[in-house]
């Protein structure tokens, strides 16, 4: 069985059609083909907004973006979860047959601190989503109020109500579920394999930090140095693994997310509404809280704790055991241990808390280029 938040998650994507382990359902794929027929073609409508309207302004321009960026948000990351089902699935598979069980773990105090994180991303995932149901349903209220949901063309003949139904269910099954469970399965993915280097760097302690008359005897530590020897190659292919997956995604968010924070931004900052400055204020928090911890803090903590390996070795008394096969397997960890582990964006630029601050930078630069513009 997947842990609790995987399972969540697995439901979002059957709504939309994306269900890893459903690959050649018809059904799934006729789901997945009416979402996307729906984002785009209200993708399409807001772009004819622009075409039609008579005088365009800045302020035109920067709505219809908003939208589109929006829409596409969630087209994309629907579509990239509908391709790599297959990735996704083996993802799954092998963390259900190779993951070490942290209810196996002897030392109590490990047990705790491993507890307190799978309680740290239950309480992320819960917060998550409601922002991103908060951020839907302040989208969705402008209909009921006699606004459209997104800048969008309407025609004359087509029933308002209607249009607004029709809006809604693009930003439901299009946007919130699609950026709900791919943002919370990678971070939890992304948490769980930082947690396994986390659990290896303590069997690695356990195994040499006995003193003298807990020694444990030379058997036993053979057999749990060729477990930690495996179990390390095995979450170094792992993150290999993940990178092949996620990595065209995070490249296409890192630059999306760029973009659309820039333009709530400037809506925050020229709303006379109340309402309108609450919403893209919302959604500025929500984005930067989607990708600071979602991505960069995930990504850092695989980074940090794979670091550790080499040091938990390194610094342990591995040297008071002469046997050749003990010294082999430690200096082969200690020699794994020091190649980086990192999370990529298209195989070069790293995903981590440096990413991070670069991306909020330029963000601010834009913003501040789009307000140069708008009060010329």
């Amino acid at each position: 069985m997947y842990p609790d938040n995987i399972n969540f998650y697995l439901k979002l994507f059957n709504l939309i059609g994306v269900h890893p382990e459903k690959g050649g359902n018809v059904f799934q794929i006729m789901t997945y083909i009416f979402g996307a027929f729906v984002n785009l073609s209200t993708v399409f409508l807001s772009i004819l907004l622009l075409v039609v309207k008579e005088q365009v302004t800045i302020t035109d321009i920067v709505d219809c973006i908003e939208s589109i960026g929006l829409l596409l948000h969630g087209y994309l990351k629907m579509t990239s979860l509908f391709i790599k089902r297959s990735n996704i699935l083996n993802l799954l598979r092998t963390m259900e047959s190779h993951f070490w069980n942290s209810e196996n773990m002897k030392d109590s105090s490990t047990k705790k601190d491993l507890q307190k994180i799978f309680k740290f991303l239950k309480n992320v995932s819960d917060f998550f989503t409601f922002l991103c149901t908060i951020v839907a349903i302040l989208f969705i209220i402008k209909g009921f109020l006699g606004q459209t949901i997104y800048e969008i063309y309407i025609p004359q003949w087509f029933p308002f109500y209607l249009s607004v139904f029709y809006q809604s269910l693009a930003c439901v099954m299009t946007i919130t579920c699609p950026v709900v469970g791919t943002d919370m399965f990678i971070f939890t993915t992304f948490m769980l394999t930082s947690l396994q280097f986390k659990m290896l760097n303590e069997e690695i302690k356990s195994i040499y930090g006995g003193s003298e008359e807990n020694r444990i005897d030379t058997h036993t530590i053979k057999s749990r140095l060729k477990k930690c020897v495996g179990h390390h190659i095995f979450l170094q292919n792992y993150v290999k693994l993940l990178n092949d997956t996620f990595s065209e995604v995070l490249f296409i968010y890192n630059g999306e997310i760029v973009l659309s924070l820039c333009v709530e931004m400037y809506i925050v900052s020229t709303q006379n509404s109340i309402q309108a400055a609450v919403k893209a204020a919302l959604y500025v928090f929500t984005g930067l809280f989607q990708y600071t911890v979602c991505y960069c803090i995930a990504a850092q903590a695989i980074t940090d704790q794979a670091g550790e390996i080499s040091n938990s070795v390194y610094f342990s008394n591995w040297y008071k055991y002469p046997e050749k096969y003990i010294r082999t397997a430690t200096i082969l960890m200690m020699l794994n241990g020091q190649k980086p582990i990192i999370i990529t964006a298209l195989k070069f630029m790293k995903v981590d808390l440096e990413t991070c601050l670069k991306t909020i930078q330029t963000m601010l630069s834009y913003f501040m280029f789009l307000r140069t513009i708008g009060i010329q």
